[in-house]
């Protein structure tokens, strides 16, 4: 069984490659983006979890970090980047292997300018909570 997190990271990931309009508009969806990466692409950033199970059924509570990266001029394209993402991401697209995915929403979203890679940053926040698809949960 995978462990919740690493399930949501990859449902998240395969639902992001999956659709032409946003691999059409990037270099790549990557862990760590490699070396000398062309601009715009994606990166699967920092992750956290908690508990969040009941005195009946056992979950946890996610957050995930989707990253879009630019080295152009003005935040619009990043902007346009994320209303992609957020069309095919959301609770009925993604699917899950070994888990029940109960809430899926956008949290936050911002934009900063990366000074050092002279670059700017997109930072989609997105909010989950899962239990194990094995867990019978009351409707």
């Amino acid at each position: 069984m995978l462990h919740p997190a690493s399930d949501l990271r990859a449902a998240v990931r395969a639902q992001l490659l999956a659709q032409p309009n946003i691999t059409n508009a990037i270099s790549g969806v990557y862990e760590t983006a490699p070396a000398k990466s062309q601009y715009p692409y994606i990166t699967m950033g920092d992750e956290r979890v908690r508990d969040w199970s009941t005195q009946t059924f056992r979950g946890e509570e996610h957050t995930l970090l989707v990253n879009s990266w630019s080295d152009e001029e003005s935040f619009s394209p990043l902007k346009d980047l994320h209303r992609l993402i957020m069309t095919f991401l959301s609770r009925d697209q993604l699917s899950l292997s070994d888990h029940h995915l109960a809430v899926f929403f956008l949290e936050e979203e911002r934009f900063l300018v990366e000074r050092r890679r002279r670059a700017r940053l997109g930072v989609l926040r997105f909010r989950a909570l899962l239990h194990p698809a094995s867990l019978a949960v009351p409707a």
